[in-house]
């Protein structure tokens, strides 16, 4: 019968892991400022793209207006509803 091994024993990291996480921790410290601030451009815009408006007017939704209290759970509902 085969020895069983620890796995401490059988887990070495050789150079190729090593370089793979420092080429990741490059690239995230390299993008994290031009892509935080495109991400910020896209989700604080006022404006809606063509194909955002024509759904818009497609559904019926005015994306200006709050939804109130009262509408959320019908609207939650209908949702879990066509999902199933």
């Amino acid at each position: 019968m085969p020895k069983e091994r620890s796995y401490r024993r059988s887990i070495r990291w050789g150079l190729a892991a090593w370089l793979q996480v420092a080429a990741v921790i490059a690239i995230v410290v390299i993008l994290h400022v031009p892509l935080g601030n495109y991400m910020a451009a896209v989700y604080t815009s006022g404006s809606d793209l063509r194909v955002e408006r024509a759904v818009y007017r497609l559904v019926g939704v005015q994306p200006d207006v709050q939804q109130r209290w009262t509408r959320y759970p019908s609207s939650l509902l209908a949702f879990q509803w066509q999902a199933c």
